[in-house]
């Protein structure tokens, strides 16, 4: 089997939801001295990441940078999904900052970020992220300014 094999069955395992075996199919890639690429460790990341498997995420976003990939926007939206639906709300910030300092572009994450602040009521956060977004060279677009300002009249 060679990596495109493993990206093709991977992705068909992501997309069923199937976590456990793209996980599997990932360790496999692995013993046969495939080196994964930023479509394998995406499609795992995002499998887990529906699943609300923050931990994993996170060590799969390790593993992305031990295979020489850096996480892009899809990689860093899907963490921010994962930490969202575990309740994670600190590790956002922290994620993002790693995120931006290994050179991903988070100006996606930013915005799916406060969206999901602005969904639990977590306007201080929202707030907090909107001003910060500068520093990660991310800059508020409308769906952005439209959640913080939603999630402060909720308050």
């Amino acid at each position: 089997a060679d990596l495109l094999q493993y990206n093709v069955a991977l992705t068909a395992a992501a997309k069923a939801g199937e976590w456990q075996l793209v996980l599997t199919q990932l360790r496999s890639m692995f013993g046969f001295g495939i080196l994964p690429d930023i479509v394998s460790c995406n499609g795992a990341i995002g499998a887990c990441s529906t699943r609300g498997r923050w931990r994993l995420v996170l060590g799969l976003l390790g593993t992305t940078l031990e295979c020489a990939a850096v996480p892009d926007s899809f990689s860093c939206a899907s963490a921010v999904r994962a930490c969202e639906t575990g309740g994670q709300w600190r590790l956002v910030f922290a994620f993002l900052r790693a995120a931006w300092r290994q050179g991903s572009a988070v100006d996606a994450s930013c915005t799916a970020a406060i969206g999901a602040f602005e969904k639990e009521g977590q306007w201080e956060q929202a707030l907090a992220l909107l001003h910060l977004m500068p520093g990660f060279r991310a800059f508020p677009n409308v769906i952005s300014c439209s959640a913080v300002m939603s999630s402060c009249r909720k308050s």
